[in-house]
């Protein structure tokens, strides 16, 4: 990456692609085409994610 702007954006617009993914993981659900229990493990991985993209971008 040239500098840490372009660093930050890159995983802010990985963070908003894990909230979308979450959001169809929850659709998903409700439409009964995955398990709760299927669902909940993705969901879980994904807030996981979003809380190391978070922390990748408080790196200096």
């Amino acid at each position: 990456m040239r500098s840490q702007a372009h660093r930050n954006a890159y995983y802010q617009r990985a963070r908003g692609s894990t909230v979308e993914v979450d959001n169809f993981i929850d659709l998903s659900a409700e439409l009964g085409l995955v398990s709760e229990e299927d669902a909940t493990a993705c969901i879980d991985h994904c807030a996981r994610l979003s809380y190391l993209l978070t922390r990748l971008m408080q790196i200096p």
